[in-house]
């Protein structure tokens, strides 16, 4: 969902935030999260699009990345802080740096209202060397990773208001045929990802004028 205010708060503070660390960003878009899992009772989410760039390399041509903004109390935020007692510094330009499973991005900015919790939006920081699973192992990855990329997919598809059941029957015929290897289904769902982020830069370009 299109959100101006936080637009306004939230990139000068993560500007800020990452100014003067080896990680260097650039920032995209913003929208808030409609809706939130159960552990958020709540609490509001945004999500960021980023460039991540190295060297003297433009925005442009950098890696895109989707950070995660979560509002946290005080109090839920002491237990990831090594420090005791946590108090937050008032003003967008106070940040901590939080090292939690290897996230390069994971911050923590304190605004007027509330504190919230920046993370890289990922299921899987780090790399599995699938070569070392066994079969029971590989099987249980591959159900996951099925499950994860199908809600993926139709919740693309009801954003761009497509006929969900439809494709949902082209797709599972297309599997139990087997004429189409992981590799190909793998590049159409990045080129169908593509094209919709398209369209939803489009509509957000419209809103705003």
């Amino acid at each position: 969902v299109k959100d101006l205010p936080a637009r306004g708060f939230f990139f000068p503070a993560l500007t800020n935030a990452f100014a003067g660390s080896s990680t260097r960003v650039s920032l995209l878009d913003i929208a808030r999260r409609s809706s939130g899992g159960l552990s958020s009772l709540g609490r509001r989410r945004w999500f960021v699009l980023i460039a991540e760039r190295s060297g003297t390399r433009p925005a442009a041509a950098g890696r895109l990345r989707l950070l995660e903004i979560k509002e946290r109390s005080p109090s839920a935020l002491s237990r990831s802080i090594q420090l005791h007692p946590f108090t937050p510094t008032s003003g967008p330009d106070a940040a901590l740096t939080v090292a939690m499973g290897g996230d390069p991005f994971q911050r923590i900015i304190h605004g007027p209202a509330s504190t919230y919790l920046v993370r890289t939006r990922c299921h899987a920081r780090r790399t599995v060397d699938v070569a070392s699973l066994g079969q029971t192992e590989l099987e249980r990855l591959a159900k996951v990773w099925g499950m994860l990329l199908a809600s993926f997919h139709v919740r693309g598809l009801r954003g761009l208001r497509c006929d969900v059941e439809a494709r949902t029957r082209a797709i599972a015929s297309e599997a139990a045929s087997g004429s189409k290897d992981v590799a190909r289904l793998a590049y159409e769902l990045a080129a169908f990802t593509n094209k919709a982020y398209s369209a939803f830069r489009k509509m957000a370009k419209e809103w705003e004028s």
